[in-house]
């Protein structure tokens, strides 16, 4: 029915629920054959892991999918839980970054009360004129991206897929996975000499993301969980703290990477609401857009007649992890 080979594999463990796209490529996602979701409560403590475990497995089996089906599967961490920073460093090479980790991490992430972190980091690429990062040394040096996350955390996205049968090969952070996302939809030269943002509305808060390929990035809680029903009482409320947190975090961004924002993308369940975007714009003065993490490839991008949606943003950007361009 479908190949394997090249195929690849994104689920995205919510605090709502669990979606998963899978599709195919070996060096770009080039095609979509499935995307499904499975409910389940993520807040309540009790037998949790076995719970997501469960609704993993139910997932799996509605789709028709079996293990070997998968392919390469990416996971993610939560990002209220991750430190996660963009800096500057003296020209350094990936090996050199590998071995000055935990040193460097000490010094620009906030570890003090992180039980057992595991560290990542990435070279981004030279610096240059236009990124403006919180240090500014005479000779240009290195754009680099420092993370962190509880290892429990980690551990414990591993042992729900683990209750699947299936070994990630890939546990990504939940910012990081989205602006792929994003980024791949976007034109070459878009995100260049502005930043962009990346409003993700999800089912317990929201975030937004906002980042430019020339450097800088920054993630932030903007919001509370969204009202179900858009016309009810709570949704003025919970539009006055978006958009007061949206201008907070963006008049923070000009100040330390001195971008503008070109554009808000807005993504994840609670984005459909309608009117919500609408009122943010106003309310705002920006353009804001509602992004649909496969647009770009079009007919591809539905599963049985239907768009692959902004509430799959997260399960797009980790299936999108292998296509050798992430941020």
């Amino acid at each position: 029915m479908f190949h394997t080979r090249n195929a690849r594999t994104g689920i995205d463990i919510g605090s709502t629920g669990i979606k998963l796209v899978r599709g195919e490529g070996r060096t770009a996602l080039a095609s979509v054959t499935h995307a499904g979701t499975e409910a389940w409560d993520g807040v309540d403590r009790e037998h949790r892991t076995e719970r997501a475990g469960a609704a993993l497995r139910e997932l799996l089996r509605k789709q028709g999918l079996g293990r070997a089906q998968l392919g390469r599967v990416a996971v993610s961490v939560g990002w209220k839980e991750i430190a996660l920073r963009e800096t500057e460093l003296p020209p350094i090479t990936p090996a050199e970054l590998a071995r000055a980790l935990p040193f460097e991490a000490r010094n620009h992430l906030e570890l003090d009360n992180m039980e057992s972190p595991v560290l990542a980091g990435q070279v981004l690429g030279a610096a240059t004129a236009t990124a403006v990062l919180e240090t500014a040394p005479a000779a240009a040096g290195s754009r680099v991206l420092m993370a962190a996350v509880p290892r429990v955390r980690r551990d414990w996205v591993v042992e729900v897929l683990a209750q699947a049968g299936l070994e990630p090969e890939v546990v990504d952070l939940e910012p990081l996975a989205a602006l792929n996302a994003l980024f791949a939809e976007l034109p070459p030269q878009a995100a260049v000499d502005e930043a962009v943002g990346l409003l993700d509305v999800g089912g317990r808060h929201a975030a937004l993301h906002l980042a430019s390929r020339c450097g800088g990035l920054l993630t932030r809680t903007v919001g509370p969980d969204a009202p179900a029903d858009p016309a009810s009482p709570q949704e003025n409320g919970f539009r006055m703290k978006l958009s007061a947190g949206i201008e907070q975090t963006i008049t923070f961004y000009r100040g330390r990477y001195r971008q503008e924002i070109a554009a808000i993308h807005a993504a994840g369940g609670g984005a459909l609401a309608a009117g919500r975007l609408e009122a943010l714009a106003a309310s705002t003065g920006r353009r804001f857009e509602l992004f649909l993490p496969l647009a770009g490839l079009g007919a591809r991008g539905e599963i049985d007649g239907r768009p692959v949606g902004p509430e799959y943003l997260m399960a797009c950007g980790l299936c999108r992890w292998w296509d050798g361009a992430h941020v």
